[in-house]
């Protein structure tokens, strides 16, 4: 089901239908110039080609915002350029290319569940986390004497991503990471 959004209502999140195609509002900025009128600035992400695309929407103009459901699907493994998930309630199994999983694919973690975008019947994407929590499981101890607050040093999680981290992080703490990012933000529980 499609309901008509005037342009000035579009949020960061939204799935509209833009030239026929499904796209998720990345960014979203609302301009009021003092002469001229009022737009939209948008950037989306086109969800049956994973291209991120910039439109401007002028004042007054409606876009089609569409249905999506959200389904929880378990991380199975890796296929190739297949990435293959499995619904937790019926046991289907699925599989989204590189395109529709974006940058997100350096934290995917077998076993771990995850949710997926699905329009008319089909998958269309994954929805990434906003911070994810992994184990440390390689990086150097801290060099006694340096306490500078901001030193870091680098240190590789589960899943092999590499990123940098304070001083105090030791191989098998947990910590948190920003999925848009992919910065550290604090040591999990």
């Amino acid at each position: 089901m499609e309901t008509i959004a005037p342009t000035d209502q579009i949020y960061k999140g939204q799935f509209i239908l833009f030239e026929g195609q499904p796209h998720n509002i990345i960014e979203k900025e609302f301009v009021s110039p003092g002469k001229g009128s009022a737009f939209t600035r948008v950037k989306m992400n086109n969800l049956e080609t994973g291209k991120l695309i910039s439109f401007t929407f002028k004042s007054g103009e409606r876009v089609d915002e569409i249905e999506v459901n959200i389904v929880e699907y378990q991380y199975l493994y890796a296929d190739g350029n297949s990435y293959n998930f499995m619904n937790n309630e019926t046991f289907e199994q699925i599989s989204l290319g590189k395109d529709l999983i974006g940058e997100f694919i350096q934290f995917l973690k077998e076993g771990e569940n995850y949710l997926i975008v699905v329009y008319d019947n089909r998958p269309i994407g994954l929805k990434a986390p906003l911070k994810i929590q992994r184990e440390v499981i390689d990086t150097k101890d801290a060099i006694k004497g340096n306490t500078s607050n901001t030193a870091t040093k680098k240190a590789t999680v589960e899943g092999g991503y590499e990123l940098d981290v304070p001083l105090f992080i030791k191989v098998g703490d947990r910590i948190s990471i920003n999925t848009e990012s992919g910065k550290y933000v604090e040591r999990a529980n």
